[in-house]
């Protein structure tokens, strides 16, 4: 999760932005398997001129979340997206008003309104990979291998999920 940028630098919006952007990170963190990088690692890692592949290879992310927290007279508008780096292709868009008023009473409901909607598209966007049934994934791709394999619910889906866990297990 990228620092989110408050155009203006109105003091409350940065103020703001920091807290969306720690909740965004801790919320992302705390759904199973879906590795986060920390929040202070993605401090300070825009630079001029990078492309997303560019971050993405700098901070070891797949995926990229950035935003912008805007405010108006008596409104916020928070605009969030997420990058898949390698390709540049965005996954995900969303855009949340609420009162400007309301932020602090809304921004938890917010914050859990980004991760649920994005997070199906993130795991979605991982499993193209491991569904084309490389021979040659890593431990992370195995994992998300083995989980699609799960969730068919069925006998042969739980011995093919098993092996690619140890598989998984045995590269980590």
């Amino acid at each position: 999760v990228l620092p989110l940028v408050a155009p203006g630098a109105e003091p409350t919006a940065t103020a703001l932005a920091v807290g969306l952007t720690h909740d965004l990170t801790d919320l992302f963190a705390r759904w199973c398997w879906f590795p986060v990088i920390a929040g202070i690692a993605a401090r300070g890692a825009r630079q001029r001129g990078d492309t997303v592949k560019d971050l993405g290879e700098r901070l070891g992310a797949r995926f990229l979340v950035d935003g912008t927290l805007r405010a108006a007279a008596d409104a916020w508008r928070l605009g969030i997206s997420i990058a898949e780096a390698p390709s540049g292709r965005c996954v995900f868009s969303a855009t949340y008003d609420f009162p400007r008023a309301e932020l602090f009473s809304v921004q938890d409901e917010v914050c859990q309104a980004v991760v649920a909607a994005a997070y199906p598209q993130l795991i979605a966007a991982a499993q193209v990979v491991v569904a084309r049934g490389s021979a040659d994934l890593g431990a992370w791709e195995l994992t998300h291998r083995a989980l699609l394999r799960q969730g068919a619910r069925d006998r042969s889906g739980n011995l093919d999920a098993q092996a690619d866990f140890r598989s998984a297990i045995a590269q980590d």
